[in-house]
């Protein structure tokens, strides 16, 4: 009988640099390696009409789609579109969001047909092969499911794969578009699942097989077997990677020995690549300053890291074991390297105070991340799962279900906070920060990545003088733009107790939306004189 064919899923609402959908591709790798047709796709800010008729033309057995809780409607849609036209299709979802809400998901859905849960790879294929063979699936591990009757059925879970080098690498059919040679080549790679750290927002504890280790790591050897493979492909191309785990340190945060035979292989191998990682803020100190060099050789060109708040108390709250001092330490020792430091805040949570506010906005100046929106905005979103959702509801601040119900709306245990976070949330929505945000993505990534390429690609050397005028004036706005934010951002504050608050602040967000369109367009100015520059010389980055 002749194996099914599927399609899997993933609709975005915006573009992304690294386009990759690790999750779809490894169940890819393995449903291919069972012999079955596997076709991918994943679209970017494209009407869900045009995505549903994309997968109608394909006429797939069974559709997989990679579920996020912040698209839902979108989503859904899809599917329901997919099963109206195609009702034999088997419609599944799956990722973090189908597994913590499948059974509701199924409830309020007729037209979803399963729920993977948990782990894909192992699940989907064992799946696909049961609905195939017309075999029963009421023991397949892994899935949720309606019986006969409709009742709602959740099978047992399936366990975690231990060894992860078993599994194979992610097919790479997201990067067949850009035949260029001399354009930059971005992937994700993902060497690690699980994490160490036990944030009390995170819902992480939610998703691991509590049988095995919390942590499971790739070899260093696997990893850079795939790494060596991807720039095998594109022997002519600049390469750079996005490691994705939630801390590259992991599981030795001290010593980092998985890390150094990672740069031993990598000058074994002689790749010459870029790559960007994830780590923790108290992972990193003063003796680790030959290993920053070592990395920064290698071509690190970019961390990122929670650094979540700029007061202890709340770091604590957070079951963060970094402390403030830690963050200041990390960011001053990668950047002392010229590695980009990019760190994440909280800003507005339930036990956030007015003061607290005060104390984060000199921490955004103190690392540099002023410069950036959204941490001016970004607030916690809170799921049931989440060991801090007890301690809010037992304080009576939880609200009730957002708009999309994946998450909890709260109250702030300080008064005083609610119109604040009420005024940034409408800031958030406008024009200035969307774009501003958008834009940078993309051109903080092109400076960077030159400045890793440069030295391996001598036709790069063409634009040195065009990109480093370029770093420069960019450096110099982002620390203009990141006074003013903060200048901006306090002004609001200073407002919280007057009963002018509204029309106050309604003044100072619009002249900061207003400035931040204003700087942006002066950004993308530059950006396109740059650009005609660099091109008139036969040179595109990304």
């Amino acid at each position: 009988m002749d194996r099914y064919h599927i399609v899997l899923l993933e609709w975005r609402p915006e573009e992304n640099l690294f386009k990759d959908s690790l999750g779809l591709q490894y169940i890819a790798a393995v449903l291919r390696a069972s012999g079955f047709k596997v076709d991918i796709l994943v679209y970017e800010r494209k009407e869900i009409e045009k995505v549903a008729d994309k997968v109608i033309d394909y006429n797939p057995d069974i559709l997989g789609i990679q579920f996020y809780s912040y698209t839902p409607k979108e989503t859904l849609w899809i599917g329901k579109r997919v099963k109206e036209k195609l009702p034999m299709c088997h419609v599944l979802l799956g990722g973090h969001a189908a597994t913590l809400h499948g059974e509701s998901l199924l409830r309020l859905n007729d037209y979803i047909d399963f729920i993977i849960y948990g782990e894909g790879e192992n699940t989907f294929r064992e799946l696909a092969e049961r609905l195939s063979e017309k075999q029963d699936i009421n023991d397949c591990k892994g899935i949720i499911y309606r019986d006969n009757d409709g009742q709602i059925i959740r099978n047992s879970p399936r366990r975690q794969i231990k060894n992860l080098d078993e599994l194979p690498f992610p097919v790479k059919d997201l990067h067949n578009a850009d035949k260029d040679d001399k354009v930059g080549k971005l992937f994700n790679i993902q060497t690690s699942r699980g994490c160490y750290g036990n944030c009390s927002f995170c819902v992480e504890v939610r998703i691991v097989d509590k049988s095995l280790e919390v942590w499971r790591g790739r070899s260093m050897e696997n990893v850079t077997e795939e790494m060596e493979s991807i720039c095998k492909e594109y022997p002519n191309s600049p390469v750079a990677f996005s490691i994705i785990d939630s801390a590259f340190e992991d599981p030795d945060p001290i010593e980092k020995g998985r890390i150094k035979q990672f740069l031993t292989l990598m000058k074994q191998k002689q790749l010459k690549c870029g790559f960007s990682i994830f780590t923790r803020a108290e992972s990193w100190k003063e003796k680790d300053k030959e290993l920053i060099k070592q990395l920064k050789e290698a071509g690190l060109f970019k961390v990122q890291i929670g650094f979540e708040s700029g007061s202890n108390r709340i770091l604590k709250l957070f079951n963060k074991r970094a402390r403030v001092e830690d963050s200041v330490t990390a960011s001053k020792l990668f950047k002392e390297q010229g590695i980009n430091v990019f760190g994440f805040l909280i800003m507005f949570h339930p036990y956030i105070t007015i003061e607290d506010l005060y104390v984060n906005a000199l921490f955004l100046k103190k690392v540099d991340m002023a410069y950036y929106p959204e941490m001016w905005f970004h607030k916690v979103y809170v799921d049931s799962d989440a060991r801090i959702f007890n301690q809010i509801q037992h304080d009576n601040l939880v609200i009730g279900k957002s708009e999309n119900g994946f998450f909890y709306e709260y109250d702030f245990m300080d008064k005083r906070v609610v119109s604040v976070s009420k005024c940034m949330q409408r800031f958030s929505e406008m024009e200035g920060p969307v774009m501003f945000q958008k834009f940078t993505v993309k051109v903080d990534n092109e400076v960077l990545l030159y400045n890793i390429w440069k030295n391996t690609y001598t036709y790069l050397l063409d634009i040195q003088k065009e990109m480093n005028e370029f770093e420069i004036l960019l450096k110099n706005a982002y620390s203009e733009i990141g006074d003013r934010q903060y200048e901006y951002f306090i002004h609001i504050l200073d407002y919280a107790e007057d009963e002018r608050f509204t029309i106050e602040t309604d003044k100072i967000i619009n002249e900061w939306n207003y400035y931040l369109l204003q700087k942006t367009k002066e950004l993308e100015k530059m950006w396109i004189i740059n650009r005609v520059s660099c091109s008139r010389k036969k040179v595109r980055i990304i």
